[in-house]
């Protein structure tokens, strides 16, 4: 699966995100020229506000063909949405499906602060200087991998049937990190590799 886009855009409300891209769920009926099905990890019994980010929103044409999917991610001040190709036949549309988007949002008054399409080497230097990346093939997988791990930690304790979710500081993160993968950071190298994952840079680089 290869990412191709990025929009980010001023923070905006999941109510409003599911209403402008019309999300369905759980079954696809699909009467417009595109359609969208949120689908969520096995994990998730039913789906609430908090694990929206969890999600992935496939995209279908009106012949309920896959297009390729997208994902969320919110922060304090800001929108992400990551597109992904799922099929190199349908690449050209799924990029007409983002192009017909961005002009809705547009259209709707939402506040697009930055777009980004992707390419076979999409990480510049002033990207690595910023977030300490490593350059190393090697090294940047074992960040990918130590990513992956850090949402898994995360969502294991959003599953939790406990009362109140624990929340973990970096030193416990760590700690899982040892003891899962056995491999060993400093806690200010774990902040470096979630802040890089939040910006998306772990994907697929």
């Amino acid at each position: 699966m290869e990412r191709i886009f990025q929009i980010k855009l001023s923070r905006i409300d999941y109510e409003d995100f599911l209403k402008f891209f019309d999300v369905q769920w759980p079954n696809l009926n699909c009467s417009d020229k595109y359609c969208v099905l949120m689908t969520f990890p096995s994990v998730f019994k039913n789906p609430s506000a908090i694990v929206y980010d969890s999600a992935i929103y496939r995209v279908y044409d009106s012949n309920q063909i896959i297009l390729g999917n997208f994902r969320l991610k919110q922060f304090s001040n800001s929108t992400i949405i990551s597109f992904y190709n799922e099929d190199k036949v349908k690449k050209q549309a799924f990029f007409d499906y983002i192009q017909h988007i961005l002009e809705e949002m547009k259209l709707v008054g939402f506040t697009i602060l930055e777009t980004q399409e992707f390419g076979e080497d999409t990480i510049t230097e002033d990207v690595y200087k910023r977030y300490k990346l490593p350059k190393r093939k090697a090294d940047r997988k074992k960040w990918i991998d130590v990513y992956k791990c850090i949402i898994d930690y995360l969502v294991e304790l959003s599953d939790s049937d406990e009362d109140e979710i624990f929340v973990p500081k970096l030193v416990d993160i760590r700690s899982y990190i040892k003891l899962t993968l056995n491999i060993e950071y400093s806690t200010k190298t774990i902040s470096r590799i979630i802040k890089a994952g939040e910006a998306g840079l772990l994907d697929k680089h």
